[in-house]
């Protein structure tokens, strides 16, 4: 039976994959993509501007957004570096 590595080597894993450039690309993207999904409905809902959820909706954009160009960055910089230094 495989040993379950402790809580140190679970960091030092989670370190490693985030120098990884496709890896970061990937989750980007992913991210960018779920809050699209979420930005939708949320731009949908009636009475937008008379209640809380209009600040919602611009936490939605500003994730999507940010989230899209991280991605666009990691995928520049995957294409013109590689998965090296």
């Amino acid at each position: 039976m495989a040993r379950r590595p402790g809580g140190l080597e679970l960091i030092r894993r989670i370190a490693g994959r985030l120098q990884d450039r496709e890896f970061i690309r990937r989750v980007n993207g992913w991210l960018a993509v779920f809050w699209a999904v979420w930005f939708v409905p949320a731009v949908a809902l009636k009475r937008l501007r008379e209640s809380l959820l209009l600040i919602a909706v611009y936490s939605i954009w500003a994730n999507l957004i940010s989230h899209y160009t991280a991605w666009l960055t990691a995928r520049v910089d995957v294409h013109v570096g590689g998965n090296g230094g």
